[in-house]
């Protein structure tokens, strides 16, 4: 009983503070929305600010390690490079003679189908040429 006493005094204690609280005029409830609204927004530009900073220090010490990176491709590659030219300009004459002398070996063999061929008519020919001399004689 006397809890509920107690709950309906704080009730009515909570609704009157309230109210008090509450008298404030629209005008002073709008100037300090917008003496928040301006703290937030310079806070979010020093914020965006900050990032900005950062990023362009990320990106500078990004584009310092490519530039290292570089550096030592390349003198890894000009170590290699000597190496590796030597080997494709091998590789590359392989292919480069293999081809010649697929087209040697080819030719020559289309060379001697033609010669078969050409030995083959001529022989025709001679045996027609003598089959008609013994016909005519």
């Amino acid at each position: 009983m006397k809890a509920v006493k107690y709950l309906i005094i704080a009730f009515l204690f909570g609704t009157i503070v309230l109210s008090a609280q509450s008298g404030k005029t629209n005008k002073s409830l709008k100037q300090e929305y917008i003496a928040i609204t301006k703290k937030q927004n310079k806070i979010e530009a020093q914020l965006n600010d900050a990032i900005l900073e950062l990023e362009k220090k990320q990106l500078k010490e990004l584009q310092e390690y490519k530039k290292t990176m570089y550096a030592r491709l390349d003198k890894f590659s000009n170590q290699r490079h000597t190496e590796w030219y030597k080997q494709e300009y091998a590789y590359e004459m392989d292919k480069l003679n293999s081809f010649k002398s697929f087209q040697r070996r080819e030719r020559d063999l289309t060379m001697d189908y033609y010669e078969n061929k050409i030995d083959k008519l001529a022989n025709n020919k001679r045996e027609i040429n003598d089959e008609m001399k013994v016909a005519l004689n």
